[in-house]
């Protein structure tokens, strides 16, 4: 599959060959859409054995980079960038600086956090994908798809250089059919969702992405299996400038969380809240493989910066000679 040929059904999986009956579907998924907010992050706990297992752990962080960087320089993919979550002028804006696809629709443009989702991936951009329609879409994974420097984010995205999204929204415009399986719905207005006592969240709004995967794709009354948020975190208004919302703020938080193990390896003598916050405290450094057309932008605006320095160093060097 090439990134201009994007598949019109799933490829494999419970949808293969026929597609999604939508009209039949939703109104399943409608009826069923779970209202209680039960993430269950696809990571380790913050700790094993007195040893630091969370985004900034640093245990085995060599040889697993090493790999990584092999496996995906033979997929051709190159130029990986470490940038900061802190300095979203770098992070966020270079994310969205991809010029949208013309098809994307706009609920899916800018930035997404997948708050609560896992300790291997952070942020996504759907803007920059193969839009063949309005509705169907083909990203290429290794691109725009941040991810912590540790090792299990090394091994489960090693694969991303040759692997594809597919992307399906449905003809309602509120839920996505991700790959195979895997399903987002469009929180609308009036919404309201509750934590496991009952209280009702106050930081879903109308636009987040519910990801939910249902026991049974096919038939969303069998319940949920695993479900998280992704919330747009940055956005490019109309003269280009970057934009932050209130769950960039919730990122920027955890991501600034003191560090509760010494050195990224030993966890030991920690309190109950320090060791909660191993759990939700997010890596600021972030693992970024820019879309070619990026990086090509990126090089002319290195060559100009270049030029530009070079003109002023030469100014510099003609004003210090003797008249």
């Amino acid at each position: 599959m090439s990134k201009h040929d994007p598949p019109t059904k799933p490829v494999a999986g419970p949808f293969e060959g026929n597609g999604v009956d939508w009209k039949t579907w939703e109104t399943l998924a409608n009826a069923n859409l779970p209202k209680t907010y039960e993430p269950s992050p696809y990571q380790l706990p913050g700790r094993i054995a007195g040893i630091d297992c969370s985004r900034r752990t640093n245990f085995c962080s060599c040889p697993t980079a090493c790999y990584f960087k092999c496996k995906i320089a033979c997929s051709g993919v190159s130029r990986m960038q470490t940038l900061k979550i802190s300095e979203p002028e770098q992070l966020l804006k270079k994310m969205c600086d991809v010029s949208p696809d013309p098809f994307c629709p706009d609920f899916l443009q800018g930035v997404f956090w997948q708050r609560d989702s896992s300790s291997v991936e952070t942020l996504i951009t759907f803007q920059e994908a193969n839009w063949s329609s309005p509705t169907l879409a083909s990203k290429h994974q290794v691109y725009n798809w941040s991810f912590t420097p540790m090792w299990l984010s090394y091994f489960f995205n090693a694969g991303r250089g040759t692997a594809w999204m597919r992307i399906e929204v449905s003809p309602s415009g509120k839920w996505l059919l991700l790959d195979n399986d895997q399903f987002a719905y469009l929180v609308q207005p009036g919404d309201t969702f509750k934590d496991l006592q009952g209280e009702v969240l106050d930081f879903t709004k109308p636009g987040d992405l519910m990801r939910i995967n249902f026991n049974d794709p096919v038939d969303p009354s069998k319940g949920v299996l695993w479900q998280y948020l992704a919330q747009r975190v940055g956005y490019l208004d109309g003269t280009g400038k970057l934009n932050t919302t209130e769950a960039y703020k919730e990122l920027l938080r955890r991501a600034q969380i003191p560090s509760q193990s010494f050195c990224g390896l030993c966890a030991c003598c920690l309190g109950q809240e320090a060791i909660a916050d191993l759990d939700i405290m997010q890596s600021d450094e972030q693992m970024l493989f820019t879309p070619p057309v990026q990086q090509e932008l990126d090089e002319e605006r290195m060559a100009l910066l270049g030029f530009d320095a070079c003109c002023h160093s030469t100014r510099a060097t003609r004003n210090s000679l003797p008249n």
